[in-house]
């Protein structure tokens, strides 16, 4: 694993093996909550490190944090960020959630339910080790 970078809200693993980056959430110092124009920010960003890396997937940690997802982020991560991952050629995208955080997984759920995310294969796991076996067919 090579650390791509850290943030305040999360770090970024690329996982060479997999050719997939981990996307680790976090809660913010103090326990800051991250706004959505800030969460729009992030993913922006995160498109750019997709475009510069080559990845053909990732995995994103939601166990110890992640802003829930309001309809309008969902409908603008549908417009604009999912167009951009089929792009740069992103085929799978592995969640892995905790059970107790029915809201964040809920809007993630809805979030990857509208019309251009249907287009990844999205699926949801509850640890990082069975996410990154959805990756391993990719490889064979």
């Amino acid at each position: 694993m090579e650390k791509i970078e850290e943030k305040e809200f999360w770090d970024i693993l690329k996982n060479n093996d997999l050719n997939i980056l981990e996307i680790t959430w976090k809660k913010g110092p103090q326990e800051k909550e991250m706004m959505e124009e800030e969460f729009q920010q992030y993913l922006l960003h995160f498109v750019e490190l997709v475009r510069e890396l080559h990845p053909i997937g990732f995995l994103t940690n939601t166990q110890n944090y992640h802003v829930p997802i309001p309809p309008d982020i969902q409908e603008w991560h549908d417009q604009i960020i999912i167009p951009k991952y089929i792009e740069l050629g992103i085929k799978k995208i592995a969640f892995v959630v905790s059970e107790e955080d029915l809201i964040t997984f809920l809007s993630l759920e809805q979030t990857f339910e509208e019309k251009q995310a249907k287009e990844i294969t999205t699926q949801f796991f509850d640890s990082p080790e069975k996410a990154r076996l959805f990756f391993q067919n990719i490889l064979s």
